[in-house]
């Protein structure tokens, strides 16, 4: 069986080039991707330079509850907007580790 984050690869090994350049980190939030692309980014070089971590807000009570998402439709442009909203500020915190 072949790994559903492979169609990624290619745009990860990008988005790594571009996020080094600009000095930049990456979230992302996923969810009917079940995590193929965080997956696919992990994969992509230096990965742990520039990758902050990602989501797979499957269910929406996981979308509302961890990640803010307020729209109505959950497929919609303002969920996705909220979705990276919300992985955003979960990337950018400072965890704390008991």
């Amino acid at each position: 069986m072949q790994d559903p984050a492979d169609k990624f690869e290619g745009l990860a090994e990008e988005i790594a080039r571009r996020a080094k350049a600009a000095g930049l980190t990456v979230a992302a939030a996923e969810s009917l991707t079940t995590g193929a692309i965080s997956n696919a980014l992990g994969a992509a070089p230096e990965a742990s330079e520039w990758l902050r971590g990602g989501v797979v807000a499957y269910a929406t009570e996981v979308k509302r509850g961890l990640l803010g998402v307020t729209a109505e439709k959950v497929a919609s442009a303002q969920c996705a907007r909220e979705l990276a909203e919300g992985v955003a500020r979960a990337a950018t915190r400072t965890p704390t580790c008991r």
